[in-house]
C-alpha cells in the first residue's frame, strides 16, 4: 500500500473500496499503527464491511476501542457501526459499560452511539439512563458530547431535555448546557443558563 499520510478523510474512504475484502485480522494490522490516516482506512474498510452485511464487525471493532483514541475516530465507530448495531439488538448494557471506561475516547463512543437511536425513536429513558451517568464528567470532551447527545433529543421532545435541565441544574457542566440549549431560542437560553426555566415553550 502506497503511503496515506497526509490523505484526507474523503480520500481515504474511497480508498477504502480498494481494501474491502481484505480480512479482519489484516484490518487490524491499521488500527496498531501510530499514524492517524491509517486508523481512519481501517476503521473506514470496517464500515463497508459493516454495511455489506458483515455481522462479526460490531463485535471485532469493540475488541480494539483502545486504539480509536482521536475523537473522529470514535465517533465514526459510534455513529457507523456501533450506534446502528444497537438499533438492531438494544445493547444497552455495553453501551453502560462502556460509559463506565477510564478511557475518555470509550466514554464518548458510547454517548455518540446513542444519537442513530435518538433518530429513530421517541422513548429516550435508556439514553438519559447513560447521559446520567456521565452528567458530572470533568473531561471537555465528554461534556460537549453530552450536550450533542441532549439536545438530539431536544430536536424532538425539548420540554423533556429542558426538564431533565432543571432537574440536574446545580450538578450539569456549563458546557453540556450550552452544547444542549444552542438551537434553543436565545431568550429562552439565556434564561436557562440562568437557572429560570418555564414549563413548556
Amino acid at each position: 500500500m502506497k503511503n496515506v499520510i497526509g490523505k484526507k478523510g474523503a480520500e481515504l474512504r474511497k480508498l477504502a473500496n480498494r481494501y474491502i475484502n481484505l480480512d479482519l485480522d489484516e484490518v487490524a494490522k491499521f488500527f496498531k499503527n501510530p499514524n492517524f490516516e491509517y486508523r481512519y482506512l481501517g476503521l473506514s474498510i470496517l464500515v463497508l464491511k459493516y454495511e455489506g452485511g458483515n455481522g462479526e464487525v460490531c463485535e471485532f471493532a469493540l475488541k480494539y476501542l483502545e486504539f480509536f483514541d482521536h475523537w473522529r475516530l470514535s465517533d465514526m465507530l459510534a455513529l457507523k457501526i456501533l450506534g446502528k448495531s444497537l438499533l438492531e439488538n438494544g445493547n444497552w448494557e455495553m453501551l453502560l459499560q462502556l460509559a463506565k471506561s477510564k478511557n475518555r475516547f470509550i466514554r464518548r463512543t458510547a454517548l455518540i452511539s446513542t444519537i442513530p437511536y435518538i433518530q429513530n425513536s421517541r422513548n429516550f429513558d435508556d439514553v438519559l439512563e447513560i447521559v446520567q451517568y456521565l452528567l458530572e464528567d470533568r473531561d471537555i470532551l465528554i461534556q460537549r458530547a453530552t450536550g450533542r447527545v441532549l439536545r438530539e433529543i431536544a430536536k424532538r421532545n425539548s420540554n423533556l431535555i429542558t426538564k431533565f435541565i432543571e432537574k440536574n441544574y446545580k450538578s450539569i457542566k456549563r458546557v453540556t448546557l450550552r452544547e444542549a440549549i444552542k438551537k434553543y431560542p436565545k431568550p429562552l437560553q439565556w434564561k436557562i443558563e440562568r437557572g429560570v426555566f418555564k414549563p413548556t415553550f
